[in-house]
């Protein structure tokens, strides 16, 4: 659970955010990524986890063969530590005594500490974000887009490498936010950025685990394999380079521009794209058929779906803005169905259909039966 608890930091960070409806919103978003990744992770893997043990089996295989005595490595790590806990330390009494001086409860002077701690945490990262956006500028700015923007892989390297200096997968995507926010980075670049600090944070457990020696190696080494493949693995299963578009030209040129890409997609998406394009677009045939207006209205080329409304009669009685809408939606649909990308029934079967709306016909005309060839157009025409 320890990747659900850490999404709390982004989340908080948003809260931190200057006013204004757009960057508040672009930062909510970049940090709920981190929420839901997490979320989504535990909720696929958890009940394989317990079904198969494939993570604690694995994790413990190779945790037998490497645990031991973390000699120079552990040796630096500890160092680190060392000179980290002579700085807070002093502070921690300091702020300490201070509350003593009040008489508090031990528990309410943790829970103050906590707070204390809490705010200390969301100041610095507020601080470092407003330096971070000062300093996006330039060539800075370029470098940065290089690292995170240029593509997913590079945004997951760019997380894990940013979460292995500093750490912390919530400092880093805590960091992000604020970019976000301001609109130097979209949510599709952020994305994998947040995928790459979960992969970063396995670090720290295993650099805590090479402190370790004897029995106690191995468990602690275990316990960091568990934690580094659970992030592989979630990395692996919730894909953070995917491409998603609403926009039918966009994808075809995306498709267009890649020689190894398969998309399914609508006719509809190759027509919107552009000649150049459209050249460089092979539409599969089935049975030797092709995606052509002739084969699709015949049924000749299987993968086609009809779009059919349906309406309660209830609704008609109750409310004659439908009955209205249905009149407009029938008269006017024909020359509208071109600019959606969709391939329109003949007049015959366009008749049919006004036919059947207008004697208020009820009940399905294939009563859910497969269509044939040519069904749809012949059952409506004859309707």
């Amino acid at each position: 659970m320890s990747g659900v608890h850490r999404t709390s930091a982004p989340t908080l960070r948003r809260f931190t955010q200057s006013a204004g409806v757009y960057p508040a919103l672009g930062a909510f978003a970049a940090a709920t990524v981190h929420d839901f990744f997490n979320i989504i992770a535990v909720a696929i893997l958890l009940p394989i986890e317990m079904m198969f043990h494939i993570l604690d089996r694995s994790a413990g295989a190779l945790a037998s063969v490497t645990s031991g005595d973390g000699g120079i490595i552990a040796a630096i790590f500890g160092g680190m530590g060392a000179v980290v806990s002579t700085i807070t330390e002093p502070i921690y009494d300091l702020v300490k005594w201070v509350l003593g001086l009040f008489g508090m409860h031990h528990v309410a002077e943790g829970l103050l500490m906590i707070a204390i701690g809490i705010a200390l945490i969301l100041l610095v990262i507020n601080k470092i974000g407003g330096l971070l956006k000062v300093l996006m500028v330039g060539k800075a700015k370029d470098v940065l887009h290089t690292a995170i923007g240029r593509g997913p892989l590079t945004g997951i390297a760019s997380g894990a490498v940013m979460t292995v200096m500093v750490q912390s997968s919530s400092t880093t995507t805590a960091l992000a936010v604020p970019l976000a926010g301001s609109g130097a980075f979209s949510l599709k670049q952020i994305s994998p950025f947040t995928v790459g600090a979960n992969i970063g944070t396995t670090v720290t457990a295993l650099i805590s685990a090479f402190a370790f020696t004897g029995v106690d190696a191995q468990m602690a080494m275990h316990a960091s394999y568990v934690h580094l493949f659970f992030n592989l693995l979630a990395a692996a299963l919730i894909r953070a380079d995917y491409e998603g578009t609403d926009d039918m030209a966009e994808l075809s040129g995306w498709v267009a521009g890649d020689a190894n890409a398969l998309a399914c997609m609508g006719i509809g998406n190759y027509f919107e794209a552009d000649a150049d394009e459209r050249d460089l677009i092979t539409n599969v045939a089935i049975d030797g058929e092709l995606p052509t207006l002739e084969a699709a209205t015949s049924g000749a080329y299987p993968l086609t779906r009809p779009l059919f409304i349906a309406v309660s009669t209830t609704a008609i009685d109750n409310n004659p803005d439908v009955a209205e809408f249905v009149d407009y939606y029938v008269e006017y649909v024909p020359s509208v169905l071109p600019y959606a990308g969709f391939y329109g029934l003949s007049d015959e079967a366009l008749e049919g259909a006004r036919h059947r709306w207008d004697a208020r016909a009820t009940g399905a005309i294939f009563d859910g039966e497969e269509f044939p060839e040519g069904a749809i157009e012949d059952a409506l025409a004859s309707s």
